[in-house]
């Protein structure tokens, strides 16, 4: 035994939805990350405080299952995945898509995705769509459980 175990389940028990999506937001383009931070600047002005207080069930859920170690590895691949690919490369300029503002917020919202993702079995269902929500069109969460072979009538959030 040495300190190089293998972990069957680097996310916790949401790990097939964690790792399918990080596929997938690696695969987008930049106009559709940029749409899903445009997605979350509609939504958050206009009535924040459902935003905040997700969060805040976000941060109790991680506490209340001891999954902070699932989310600590979760982000890390999540910051991987945005070195690898360049959202922000030269693109022509196009006033609907926000390229240079974008991409910390595309970090900030993807992040609060996977987050929403690691602990979806702990979060209410509202928490979980109002925090997921930037995503919901670009990875349909059908999708994410088509993928992980969640059955949608047990499927949480």
């Amino acid at each position: 035994m040495g300190r190089s175990r293998r972990v069957a389940q680097p996310y916790g028990p949401n790990t097939a939805l964690v790792q399918y999506f990080l596929e997938r937001l690696e695969a987008m383009p930049p106009q559709a990350i940029f749409q899903a931070v445009w997605n979350w600047r509609k939504t958050v002005p206009a009535s924040p405080s459902p935003w905040f207080e997700a969060e805040d069930a976000l941060s109790h859920a991680f506490l209340a299952a001891d999954r902070a170690r699932h989310r600590k590895r979760a982000f890390d691949e999540l910051s991987a995945v945005f070195r690898r690919v360049k959202w922000t490369a030269e693109l022509p300029y196009e006033p609907e898509i926000l390229i240079p503002a974008g991409a910390p917020a595309a970090h900030y919202i993807a992040a609060t995705a996977v987050a929403a993702l690691v602990a979806r079995g702990q979060l209410p269902a509202s928490d979980f769509r109002t925090l997921y929500d930037p995503f919901a069109e670009l990875v349909p969460v059908a999708e994410l459980e088509a993928v992980a072979g969640v059955p949608e009538s047990t499927a949480p959030g």
